[in-house]
């Protein structure tokens, strides 16, 4: 009884788990493996891991104090590895999960030892005192994660959003609606077709989707780059690579001239000014020119910007 009315409470609403852990695990059948159900769901558990764990590992690298930087490689060979080992025993799929992550960060945890305690003790657990675990109430752990999930996505999110601009509060809502009403698989890919859509609406060629060309001078002690085109999320390592290629080979100060561009996207804007923050601590100089000639999508200096005359922009590579 609970202010009057009755409400029951029973061993449903509690975690279940198996007597015997060991023998729940289900043995695979792989005759099925090659069948298009199969590959199928291969290719969705494949898609997702490794974007939530990118994704993760991304938004964890923006956490830590100490600004140290993630091996994306060695995060999504390792994903893949323990995934094909657990398929061989019937086990789940695991990711990088932006939700324990955060709550290991807001522990004091600096190195990946607490993730690997983190699953020696759900294992001892399992194996040694699930009647334990089965006094946990499923209510219990929802309510764990709401307040975890709040913190990620607080109102000051969607502020955020609107400050950069209204095309990223469209993509970011598009990406929360449909993956709540849907499931994250769908969700993404509305994100993506929502961005895509912006950017053919802002004049974005087909042919600039994956293509940058970067034009490179010296100018005394300074190495200039000049992208051609367009620069979004898809093209941005081209800029990127070059940028840190030329650091590691000549240790000069950079000059990155945006005279040429007709759009550079708020992801590009922002990896862009981060990479300057990273190469400033290193003694080097990363300087974005021409700015100024580039329109703003809104006031905050990591909002969207396109050419403000594109047209004679459009002559002039024509010339070239």
């Amino acid at each position: 009884m609970f202010m009057g009315k009755t409400y029951h409470v029973g061993q449903e609403f509690l975690v279940s788990l198996p007597s015997n852990i060991l023998s729940a695990l289900s043995s695979p059948d792989f005759s099925e493996v090659f069948s298009a159900r199969s590959l199928g769901v291969v290719f969705s558990i494949f898609f997702v891991a490794s974007l939530e764990s990118l994704l993760s590992a991304n938004a964890v690298d923006k956490m830590d104090l100490s600004k140290r930087k993630t091996d994306l490689n060695r995060e999504i060979i390792a994903n893949g590895i323990g995934n094909s080992i657990l398929c061989f025993i019937g086990g789940l799929p695991i990711i990088a999960e932006i939700v324990r992550s955060t709550a290991n960060i807001s522990n004091g945890a600096k190195t990946p030892w607490s993730n690997f305690f983190h699953g020696i003790f759900l294992c001892a657990f399992l194996l040694l005192i699930p009647g334990l675990i089965h006094l946990i109430p499923n209510a219990a752990l929802a309510a764990i994660l709401i307040m975890v999930g709040y913190r990620l996505s607080r109102p000051s999110e969607f502020q955020h959003a609107k400050e950069i601009g209204w095309e990223q509060l469209a993509i970011f809502m598009t990406t929360l609606l449909v993956t709540v009403l849907v499931d994250l698989l769908v969700g993404v890919a509305a994100g993506l077709v929502a961005k895509l859509l912006i950017i053919m609406v802002r004049g974005v060629r087909p042919s600039h989707l994956f293509n940058l060309p970067v034009l490179k001078e010296v100018a005394g002690e300074t190495i200039v780059l000049k992208p051609v085109g367009s620069i979004i999320f898809m093209n941005l390592f081209r800029i990127v690579d070059k940028i840190q290629e030329q650091v590691a080979a000549e240790k000069k100060d950079i000059s990155v001239r945006l005279q040429s561009l007709h759009y550079i996207d708020h992801t590009s804007m922002a990896a862009l000014l981060e990479l300057q923050k990273e190469l400033k601590e290193q003694g080097v100089r990363l300087e974005l020119q021409d700015v100024e000639k580039l329109k703003g999508m809104a006031e905050h200096p990591e909002a969207a910007r396109q050419q403000k005359h594109p047209a004679s922009l459009n002559l002039n590579m024509r010339g070239r």
